[in-house]
């Protein structure tokens, strides 16, 4: 299933490597936000050859091409955004360190959207009090 995503990058993971049955590996794992009303975060994984992408500084607006796999371990389900390709689509670094930094690998779930959240007060008018209810 190959996904793109567009989003700035806001966090690069360190990278982590080992050795498996298949011989050595290495990954790292970036963070990407995407823009709108509510801006979701996405933690994507990048793993062996595709690990040192080129550089791409905190802040910049890329597009990442993906795909999603899930795997289950002790009857528990996990899934990784596995980026394939990413490209730069605008080159404005966040202010006050614009540090560069080799893209990214990476896996996580996304938590959902995050926002403000409207609370209803059930229409009392003049209450006073700060409960959620």
């Amino acid at each position: 299933m190959a996904l793109e995503i567009e989003g700035k990058l806001i966090k690069v993971l360190p990278p982590r490597s080992g050795e498996g049955r298949n011989g050595q590996w290495k990954s790292q794992d970036f963070v990407i936000e995407t823009p709108g009303q509510y801006p979701a975060q996405a933690c994507f994984s990048v793993w062996n050859d595709r690990v040192n992408l080129g550089e791409i500084a905190l802040g910049e607006t890329i597009k990442v091409q993906f795909d999603v796999r899930s795997r289950e371990y002790q009857e528990k389900w996990y899934t990784t955004l596995s980026a394939y390709r990413i490209d730069k689509l605008s080159s404005t670094p966040v202010s006050g360190g614009g540090s560069s930094v080799t893209p990214p690998q990476g896996g996580s779930n996304n938590n959902g959207p995050t926002g403000p959240v409207e609370q209803n007060n059930g229409g009392a008018a003049g209450a006073d009090d700060d409960l959620p209810f």
